[in-house]
C-alpha cells in the first residue's frame, strides 16, 4: 500500500456539508485534502433552498456574492387542490421584511450541482481540488492522529496520517460505519419521487407549481423551476409504494391523468430518484479525533440514472422546510473554526468535544419541525403551507453551551432552551451576532493586521466578522483595559489573532486630540454607531459607565458577554484552549 504525505485534516465526501468545511478550513491556512468515491461531480436540483442563516454563513466565508449571482428569490407559491378544483397562492418561504439585525430576510434557489460548483470554483483558489473518485476504505485512530486507508477507482491503495478526519460522505458512508455508529429514528409509509426534469413550455417559470388530493392515488406533486437552462425540480408524493410510479414515462403518465395538465412540454428526465422518508440521527457526532458532518435527505436511491444526495452523515431528514442542507452548512462551520482554533493555536482537543454539544441539540428540534411538516405534506393537511420565519435560521443558538460565557446574564443555561428561536429579545452568550450597519471609521491602527478596512467610509459589523477570526466588541472601554486586552490576547493566542474594534455611541464627537481617540491605544478599529444599531441590538445602555464586551467566534455566534475587563476574556479563550483557571 502506497503511503501519501499526511495534512492536518482529511475531509470525506464533496457535497456541501464537505465543501464548505474544507473552504473553512483553508482560509484560516489549515490544509486539507477532500476525497469523493463518486468519479465525477452530482447533478440535481435537490438541498435548493439557501435560508437567511447560510446566507450570513457565506458572507464569513467571503463568498455571498457570488451565491447571490447565480441563485434567485424563492417564487410565490400557487397550490391547486385537485379534489375541489380551488387554488390558492403559497410562500414556501414565510414573508418577512429586512431589518438592521437581519438584513438578509427570504431564501434564496440555487440547485445543488451549481451550488456545489460554485464552492469547488474557490476551493480551487487555494490550489485545493476535490478528488473524484477515491473513497474511504479503513481508519485506525491514535491518540495523536488518525491513519486512513483510501482506494482510488483504478484500484490503487493508499494510506495517510491525518490530525482530524471529517466525514461529509452521507447517511449511507462508511465513515459512520467505521465509527460503529448508528442510526436511530423512524421510517414513514408514504413514498416519493425527485427528479430533475427539462420542460420547453406550458409552465411558468416564476411560480413554484403544486397540486395536492386526499382523494387520489398521489398526496402532492409540484414543480419548480431551478434557475438553470430549461430545468425544472419534480417532487411527487404516492400514498404508498403500491401507487408510486416505477419510471419516468410512469412518472408522467400518472401526473398528466391526475392533474389534467397535458399542456405542459415535457422534454426528458435528467435524474429520477425515489425516496422513503426517513428521519434519523446519530447519538453522537464524533468519536475521536473523527467527526460527522451534515444531513441527508431522505433516503435516496437510483431508479435508472444518476442519483444525487445531500452528501452528509450526521442527521436523515425530511426535504420538508428546506432546514437540511442548511443545517449541514451551519455543522461545518461549527466543526471547521474549532479544527482550525485547535491546530493554530495549540487547544486542547476538548474543544472539540463542544461541536456535539452544540449542533446536537438543534439537529434534535430540527427534526422534529420537519417532520411535522412532513405528516402535513403526506396528508395533504394545509398545515405543510404554514411556516414560520424560525425556519429562516436566525434564532438557532447554543446558550447554555459549555465553551460559551455570560456574564450580563450568568443565570443563562441550555435548561428548557428552545434551540431554534431565543424569544425574550435579549442578546445571550450562545446567540447568533446580530448586524449592525452605519459605523463611520474614526481610526484605524496603522499596524493592524486589518488595516485593509481603513478606506471604507461606512461598515457595518457584518463586514468586520469572518470565518477565519474571533472579533471583539467593546463598549465603554477605558484605555488601560484595551492595552492589557491587547497583551493579553498577543501572548495568550498569538496565531489566531482576534480583531478589538471599540464602539463609540453615536452621540459621541471624536476628534484629533480627544480623550476618545486616546483611549483608542490597544485596539484594531475605532468606529463610530452613528444610526445606533449596535448600542441598541446588543443590548448596550450608552448612558452606564458598565464596561461591555461582545466576543464574536468565527461562525458569527457571541461566545462570550464580558463585563469584567480582561479577567472575562481570559476566562474565555482559556475555556477554548481548555486550560484550568
Amino acid at each position: 500500500m502506497a503511503q501519501i504525505s499526511s495534512l492536518p485534516v482529511l475531509i470525506v465526501g464533496a457535497g456541501p456539508s464537505g465543501l464548505v468545511t474544507a473552504l473553512s478550513l483553508l482560509q484560516s491556512k489549515v490544509p486539507v485534502r477532500i476525497i469523493d468515491k463518486r468519479t465525477e461531480p452530482g447533478v440535481g436540483w435537490k438541498g435548493a433552498g439557501i435560508h437567511p442563516r447560510s446566507q450570513e454563513l457565506y458572507r464569513l466565508l467571503d463568498i455571498l456574492p457570488d451565491i447571490w449571482e447565480k441563485s434567485y428569490q424563492v417564487p410565490v407559491g400557487k397550490r391547486v387542490d385537485l379534489d375541489s378544483g380551488a387554488t390558492a397562492d403559497f410562500f414556501i418561504d414565510p414573508p418577512s421584511e429586512p431589518s438592521p439585525p437581519r438584513p438578509y430576510h427570504c431564501a434564496r434557489f440555487l440547485d445543488q450541482s451549481h451550488h456545489e460548483g460554485l464552492l469547488r470554483a474557490h476551493l480551487e483558489k487555494f490550489s485545493c481540488f476535490v478528488e473524484f473518485g477515491t473513497g474511504l476504505e479503513g481508519l485506525e485512530q491514535k491518540r495523536d492522529h488518525v491513519t486512513a486507508e483510501l482506494l482510488k477507482s483504478n484500484g490503487e491503495k493508499l494510506s495517510a496520517t491525518f490530525s482530524y478526519v471529517v466525514g461529509a460522505d452521507g447517511g449511507k458512508g462508511i465513515t459512520r460505519k467505521l465509527l460503529g455508529l448508528k442510526f436511530y429514528g423512524d421510517t414513514y409509509a408514504s413514498r416519493g419521487i425527485f427528479a430533475d426534469v427539462a420542460i420547453d413550455g406550458g409552465l411558468e417559470r416564476n411560480i413554484w407549481h403544486l397540486w395536492a388530493s386526499r382523494e387520489k392515488s398521489l398526496t402532492m406533486t409540484s414543480l419548480c423551476y431551478s434557475g438553470h437552462d430549461n430545468t425544472f425540480g419534480f417532487f411527487y408524493i404516492a400514498k404508498s409504494e403500491e401507487q408510486l410510479p416505477k419510471t419516468p414515462d410512469d412518472l408522467l403518465k400518472t401526473f398528466c391523468s391526475e392533474t389534467g395538465r397535458t399542456d405542459i412540454e415535457f422534454a426528458g428526465f435528467r435524474t429520477f430518484n425515489d425516496w422513503t422518508p426517513n428521519v434519523r440521527m446519530v447519538k453522537q457526532f464524533s468519536t475521536g479525533r473523527v467527526f460527522l458532518v451534515g444531513g441527508e435527505m431522505g433516503s435516496l436511491y437510483c431508479f435508472n440514472v444518476m442519483l444525487t444526495t445531500l452528501a452528509d452523515a450526521a442527521h436523515i431528514h425530511s426535504p420538508a422546510g428546506g432546514q437540511g442542507m442548511n443545517s449541514s452548512i451551519q455543522d461545518a462551520h461549527n466543526l471547521a473554526w474549532k479544527i482550525a482554533f485547535c491546530h493554530l493555536a495549540n487547544a486542547h482537543p476538548s474543544l472539540l468535544s463542544s461541536y456535539d454539544g452544540e449542533r446536537r441539540p438543534v439537529i434534535t428540534q430540527m427534526l422534529g419541525t420537519t417532520t411535522g411538516l412532513l405528516k402535513a405534506s403526506t396528508t395533504a393537511d394545509t398545515a405543510a403551507f404554514e411556516r414560520t420565519t424560525s425556519l429562516h435560521m436566525l434564532g438557532i443558538n447554543y446558550r447554555g453551551s459549555s465553551i460559551v460565557l455570560d456574564e450580563r446574564n450568568p443565570q443563562s443555561t441550555a435548561e428548557g432552551n428552545d434551540y431554534y428561536d431565543t424569544h425574550d429579545g435579549l442578546l445571550r452568550a450562545g446567540d447568533r451576532a446580530p448586524e449592525a450597519s452605519g459605523l463611520s471609521i474614526v481610526e484605524c491602527a496603522p499596524s493592524s493586521l486589518f488595516s485593509i478596512v481603513s478606506n471604507a467610509q461606512n461598515l457595518s459589523l457584518f463586514d468586520l466578522f469572518r470565518g477565519t477570526r474571533h472579533v471583539i466588541l467593546t463598549f465603554g472601554i477605558k484605555v488601560a483595559v484595551l492595552e492589557a486586552l491587547r497583551t493579553l490576547v498577543a501572548k495568550t493566542i498569538p496565531n489566531v489573532t482576534p480583531m478589538i474594534v471599540y464602539v463609540l455611541p453615536k452621540d459621541i464627537s471624536p476628534g484629533p486630540g480627544s480623550k476618545v481617540n486616546a483611549e483608542f491605544s490597544g485596539a484594531d478599529l475605532l468606529v463610530q454607531d452613528t444610526q445606533g444599531y449596535a448600542v441598541l441590538h446588543y443590548g448596550v445602555d450608552p448612558d452606564s459607565t458598565d464596561e461591555t464586551m461582545f466576543i464574536v467566534r468565527p461562525d458569527g455566534i457571541v461566545g462570550a458577554v464580558v463585563q469584567s475587563g480582561v479577567t472575562g476574556v481570559e476566562r474565555y479563550f482559556n475555556t477554548l484552549l481548555g486550560r484550568q483557571e
